[in-house]
């Protein structure tokens, strides 16, 4: 796959173009509820396939849900295909707007050029069906799987009746809380390495999308730098990163909606103007209207 497709609104796309700069917004308020919300669902899947016990990984099953209260992803979306009716009626202004056609190579390019103590952003294919997306997430999971079957996350039981006033079976049951405390915080962390895969894993209902998606984290109540943009009932974080210059052309192809009635001359005028030379333009296919 050497092209990826963003589908966009007349007015997104002058402002792409003659900006030279892609916004990458806060996905959690997208059209898609479950956004950052499937890797806990898959983790849980996979502890109950694994018949783990429910108390045990209860805690895990918390802290996967901090994670998801504490980070929000800011993503730039693309698709695979460039001339989809359901991408134009959902996402061109019902099939007035375009489909930009990016360089797979270049976007790949611009992630690595990433300023020091500046935010960046990974390139990452959306996984859709239940299996893969279990298959992703193993690698974190089998890293602290031994403890949990080991009785190591297990909370330890007080002391009996039989060991009140016993000191030392206080001491013992402080030292086992803390080894406890511990292999918790150390399993957490172990989970945590997953988080790549936070806003990469999306709803199997939005396959045919067939969505790849430059994802950037924003750690929600921080100091993180963003942007913000209006958008009917709500403010939306975003972040801008410039179109640089780079060894690969960065757009390949713009395919102009089926019911947008822009010349084709128009767009190559206005791509060349802007430092987008020798770039396919095409009508759609689509015969909608």
């Amino acid at each position: 796959m050497n092209t990826l497709f963003h589908y966009c609104a007349p007015t997104t796309f002058v402002s792409m173009i003659t900006g030279r700069s892609m916004w990458l917004s806060s996905l959690t308020l997208s059209n898609d509820s479950m956004e950052g919300k499937v890797m806990a669902n898959t983790f849980k899947r996979i502890f109950e396939n694994d018949s783990l016990d429910r108390e045990t990984v209860a805690p895990l099953k918390d802290s996967l849900e901090i994670l998801e209260d504490l980070f929000d992803g800011l993503g730039f979306c693309l698709s695979e295909k460039g001339d989809l009716l359901s991408q134009w009626r959902g996402y061109a202004v019902d099939g007035q707007g375009f489909s930009i056609g990016f360089s797979k190579e270049y976007l790949e390019l611009l992630s690595g050029q990433r300023e020091p103590n500046e935010p960046g952003f990974t390139l990452h294919k959306v996984i859709y069906d239940p299996l893969e997306q279990e298959s992703a997430l193993m690698p974190a999971y089998n890293e602290f799987k031994s403890e949990i079957i080991s009785g190591k996350l297990k909370f330890p039981h007080p002391p009996g009746l039989l060991s009140l006033g016993d000191p030392e079976a206080e001491v013992r049951y402080e030292q086992e809380k803390k080894r406890y405390f511990e292999t918790l915080k150390a399993a957490t962390f172990k989970m945590f390495g997953a988080i790549h895969n936070l806003y990469r894993l999306k709803n199997e209902a939005f396959s045919e999308e067939a969505e790849w998606r430059l994802i950037s984290f924003l750690t929600k109540g921080s100091g993180d730098q963003c942007l913000y943009r209006a958008s009917a009932n709500r403010l939306i974080p975003y972040r801008s990163f410039v179109l640089k210059a780079l060894a690969v052309p960065a757009i390949r192809e713009v395919i102009i909606g089926p019911k947008n009635t822009t010349p084709e001359f128009v767009v190559e005028k206005m791509l060349e103007q802007h430092g987008f030379p020798r770039v396919k333009v095409r009508r759609s296919l689509a015969t909608y209207r």
